[in-house]
């Protein structure tokens, strides 16, 4: 753990290997803070305890311990420092659980322009992108992806038994990260075979994983695109290999983020790991998908994004196809005036001035993912 204190940011994720042990390593992390070698920070042990009490569902006691830590951070460092990275990602995760709005948007701000720098370290920024973008995702907006993200383009190739990266690549540190960013993408825009081809990559050739908390995350984006998929029997069996995982550290908040996709399915096989566990998810759960909900549709107004009604969106997307406005009018059964009165609505929705900039504009627009979109259908 020589570079715990400065270049890890996420402790717990990073050092936990085995089911069972996340207790034993925080007893070791705090005998190493005290000896006269240790290597571990105290920063460092605060941030394992956050990550540990959040993942457990301990809401409240992970805030207490990771708001005086990022304002720690914040008064002695301003750039550069991977542990406030983390610290800010605590708080991002811990915003669909009730952590106030205006420390979610001061971690938000710190992520979004660690992310946008154009100078320093290049492992620092790439981090900075992915956590960045691991947020969008978790509250619904598929939008404003980095392209080499979408793409799962990183750089990295195996030749014989080494992998081997691109100068401009993905740092190798964050290979893992970053393919779960291209995962999570392809699943929430709803192509769930490319996640899953991304999974098989990821696994197959660039051998990532190795970490328990890691691994259990392959695991569940693995059920999450089988059950879309409609492969109910190898959704269940992923989804009970994350479970082994998690578990016997009762880490039940990472496994909990997939209910909305299992439904009452899921607290079948929650139940074969025990009543406990099942009750503990179902607590963790309670009220969680409303939240998110609600912070997407405040996300929405604070970055702009005004929805576009069935119409609008439909003259837009003909318009973009090269359709006329005779075509059109023709085409949806409307008068020329009602064409006007929706083409000028949705100019001024978009931004645009010209059908150029329509199909780019209506990309950006269209910032949900596949679930919010399903469940406010629903």
């Amino acid at each position: 753990m020589k570079d715990f204190p400065e270049k890890i940011y996420n402790p717990l994720a990073a050092s936990l290997r085995k089911p069972g042990s996340a207790d034993r390593l925080r007893k070791k992390l705090w005998t190493l803070r005290y000896t006269r070698n240790g290597t571990v920070s105290r920063r460092g042990i605060t941030l394992f305890d956050a990550e540990l009490a959040m993942h457990r569902g301990q809401f409240d006691a992970a805030a207490e311990l990771v708001l005086p830590l990022f304002e720690d951070f914040s008064k002695q460092e301003s750039e550069g420092n991977y542990q406030k990275l983390g610290a800010a990602y605590l708080i991002l995760q811990m915003a669909r659980y009730g952590i106030r709005d205006a420390d979610v948007l001061r971690a938000y701000r710190f992520v979004a322009e660690s992310a946008a720098r154009e100078e320093g370290e290049l492992h620092y920024r790439q981090l900075a992108q992915i956590l960045k973008t691991m947020h969008d995702l978790s509250v619904g907006f598929v939008s404003d992806i980095p392209a080499w993200i979408r793409g799962g383009v990183f750089g990295a190739s195996r030749i014989g038994d080494k992998l081997v990266f691109s100068r401009e690549g993905i740092h190798p540190a964050l290979l893992c990260e970053a393919v779960m960013c291209a995962v999570q993408y392809a699943d929430y825009s709803g192509d769930h075979e490319r996640s899953l081809s991304l999974l098989d990559m990821a696994q197959r050739v660039y051998q990532t994983g190795g970490v328990l908390i890691a691994d259990a995350y392959f695991h569940l984006y693995r059920a999450v695109n089988y059950q879309a998929l409609g492969f109910a029997e190898d959704a269940g069996a992923s989804l009970r290999e994350a479970f082994r995982l998690l578990t016997p550290d009762g880490l039940y908040q990472i496994v909990s983020e997939i209910v909305p996709v299992f439904g009452d399915a899921f607290f079948e096989v929650a139940g074969e790991f025990g009543d406990d566990v099942a009750g503990a998810c179902r607590d963790i759960v309670d009220g969680f998908f409303a939240r998110v909900s609600d912070i997407h549709k405040k996300e929405r107004v604070r970055r702009g994004i005004l929805s576009l009604t069935e119409k609008e969106r439909e003259i837009m997307e003909l318009i973009s196809e090269g359709k006329t406005q005779a075509e059109i009018t023709a085409q949806m059964h409307i008068s020329g005036g009602t064409f006007n009165t929706h083409k000028l609505n949705a100019y001024r929705k978009l931004g645009v001035r010209d059908r150029m900039q329509i199909k780019e504009a209506l990309r950006e627009n269209d910032a949900s993912a596949e679930w919010i979109k399903k469940s406010e259908k629903a």
